[in-house]
């Protein structure tokens, strides 16, 4: 069976999970994020059995936007699936800068409101690690209850929910690398469903011990404040280096390098 998957980045990651779980399934990912609009406009879904999208938005994507693949795909069995994106268990994850001039720093593309707001009011590196410490302008409950409620949102155009699941996971373990970089375990219980879907199953059990690609792009610390406020099990205090998984940042290296980084930046960047 030929299938092929399109969205951003998890998709390749569910690609190679959904083709190591059953030898049957052939598997191609379309990264949309890394794809210019004339290899987009090329690819033919009918030429596959079946097709699993995130519903894109959007005319670069030519016949791959949730629109375009409900009224051409004719016969071709068709799943919608999330895009699981969720800052409930990290909520000063942040980008940083415009979408086009994204600014890097200490753990690549990704920064904490709590640091550039010390920053741009001018505080310690001492008081901004009290800041982190205690989430100084952060509402932890409110953060995970939008997140949730955006999720739910989008399952009006999912063909495979996956919310209440994700609830239940997060509730016990860290499932995000980053806001929107799910960990391999987290991808891996969306693929048994998804692939329950597939072959008509009840339900399927997976252990396909993939590596975890998409961890590449560095760990976000769960605070202690917000374990507390969210009834979490688990916590921790260390940022995982981007591309460098067993190298790992303290508060204070983090501080210390954020600032560095906002410090030669243009304050018209420094916008969350």
């Amino acid at each position: 069976m030929k299938i092929l998957l399109i969205g951003n980045c998890q998709v390749g990651s569910l690609a190679n999970i959904l083709t190591a779980a059953n030898a049957e399934l052939r598997c191609e990912a379309r990264e949309v994020w890394q794809m210019s609009e004339e290899e987009i406009a090329a690819v033919d879904p009918n030429a596959y059995d079946v097709v699993i999208a995130q519903p894109l938005m959007g005319e670069r994507y030519h016949g791959l936007t949730h629109k375009r693949l409900c009224a051409d795909h004719g016969d071709m069995p068709l799943l919608f699936i999330h895009n699981l994106y969720f800052e409930g268990t990290l909520p000063d994850c942040a980008y940083v800068g415009p979408m086009s001039q994204r600014l890097g720093g200490a753990m690549g593309s990704y920064h904490s409101s709590i640091v550039l707001e010390a920053f741009l009011a001018d505080v310690s590196v001492a008081e901004c690690i009290n800041r982190l410490n205690t989430g100084t302008g952060i509402d932890a409950r409110a953060v995970w209850a939008r997140s949730v409620a955006t999720l739910r949102n989008r399952e009006d155009i999912v063909t495979i929910p996956f919310v209440d699941e994700l609830i239940e996971f997060t509730q016990v373990q860290s499932c995000f690398h980053v806001f929107n970089h799910p960990t391999a375990f987290l991808l891996e219980r969306y693929a048994e469903k998804i692939l329950a879907a597939i072959t008509g199953q009840a339900s399927v059990t997976l252990d396909t011990n993939q590596p975890d690609m998409l961890a590449i792009a560095g760990t976000w610390p769960t605070y202690a404040w917000v374990a507390d406020a969210l009834e979490l099990t688990y916590s921790d205090n260390e940022y995982l280096i981007p591309k460098l998984s067993k190298a790992s940042l303290t508060l204070e290296e983090f501080v210390n390098r954020s600032f560095a980084t906002y410090g030669r930046a243009t304050r018209a960047k420094l916008v969350v």
